[in-house]
This record gives structure tokens, sequence and C-alpha cells, in this order.
């Protein structure tokens, strides 16, 4: 009888061992468990984030895409901002050698109108008689001796020789244009008549519109 109670004993003491192992088995199949399922939301979790690397990668091809076509705009705009540079600096030059051929231009109008001054300087402009205005000349004015006219007087026997003083005298306004006249007046007439008269030159020579009269 001693020997089947020790048996019991030790089958009694061996079921409370695998009781005790069930336990600390059953333990960890649930530890398992919960470490699965955290791993399986972390596999999703992890292919959410594979999602969103996608997408960003197809954004930044579609922004790669975009920088190309700008910078291809870009290259054009600068190959016309290259050639407007060119035609402006050709324009440059041109300007610059019609400044130059209009200040030679405006030296030589200065030297001649010192010179037209130093010739008009002869002749003395008067005012016009009976229209309250002064005639200047503008452009210069060729005088052209006109032929001798022959001048009698009434009862004149005796030639006269008057010397001639050229005086300018603008024509009445009409239509738009006036006729400057330079006419030699007599300095002195003698009073023995005769019946040749003396030959008196008349210096004529029609100008433009007396507006356009104006001063050197």
């Amino acid at each position: 009888g001693r020997g089947f109670a020790v048996v019991a004993q030790e089958v009694r003491q061996l079921a409370q061992r695998s009781a005790q192992a069930s336990k600390e088995i059953k333990g960890l199949i649930l530890d398992s468990d919960a470490q699965v399922k955290d791993g399986v939301d972390l596999v999703s979790k992890a292919g959410d984030a594979l999602q969103g690397i996608v997408s960003g990668v197809q954004q930044v091809a579609t922004l790669i895409a975009e920088m190309a076509s700008a910078s291809a705009e870009q290259a054009t705009a600068l190959d016309e901002i290259n050639s407007t540079v060119a035609n402006m600096d050709e324009m440059t030059q041109k300007n610059a050698a019609l400044v130059e051929e209009t200040t030679a231009a405006a030296q030589a109008m200065s030297g001649q109108a010192g010179d037209l001054k130093s010739l008009v300087g002869f002749f003395k402009f008067e005012q016009a008689a009976g229209f309250g205005y002064a005639a200047a000349p503008r452009a210069p004015v060729a005088v052209h001796a006109a032929p001798a006219v022959a001048t009698t007087r009434r009862g004149a026997t005796t030639p006269a020789r008057t010397a001639a003083k050229p005086m300018a005298k603008p024509a009445a306004r009409g239509n738009g244009s006036a006729h400057a006249t330079l006419t030699a007046k007599p300095a002195n007439r003698s009073d023995s008549p005769a019946r040749g008269a003396a030959a008196v030159p008349v210096l004529k020579h029609s100008t433009g519109d007396d507006d356009d009269w104006k001063e050197f």
C-alpha cells in the first residue's frame, strides 16, 4: 500500500505541474495573439504609409514635368530677350549715328546762319508803311536788279541822277501771302526839268507770308 501511495503522490504532483505548464502555455498563446494583432496593425499602417509615398512620388513626378516645361518656356523667352537686346543695340548704334549727323548738320546750319546774318546786315528794313508792323527777315533775301526804268517829270528839261537807298516794304496781305519789295528811293531830286530822265534801279523780290517773317 505504501508504494501505491508514493506513486499516487507523484502522479498528483505531475498533474499539478502539467496544469501549471498549461496555464503558462495559455498565457504565452494570449501574448502571441496580442503581438500578432499589433503586427497586423503595424503592417496596415505600413501599407498606408507606402500608399502615401507612392502618391508623393507621383506628385513629385508631375512637378518635375511642370518644371521641365517651365524651363523650356524660360529658354524660349531668354532667346527672345537676347534677340530684342540685339535689336535695341543696333537701334542704339543707329540713333548714335543719327545724333552725330544731326550735330554736324546743326553746326553747319549755325555757320550758315552766321554767314546769312552777316549778309543780311547790309540791308536796313523799315516798318511797313500803313500796316503798323515791322518786317523782319527769316530767310536770305536774294536781291535781283530789275532793268532800268525811265522816269520823267512834267516840264522836266534836264536829267536828274539820284542815289538809291534799298528799303524793305512788305506788301498788303492777300490770300495768305505777301510781297516784301525792296525799292530804291531817290536821295534828292533835281528841280531842273529834263525831257530824258535818268534810269532808277528798282529792286523787287517776292517773299512768303508776312506771318513767316521772324527774327534771327
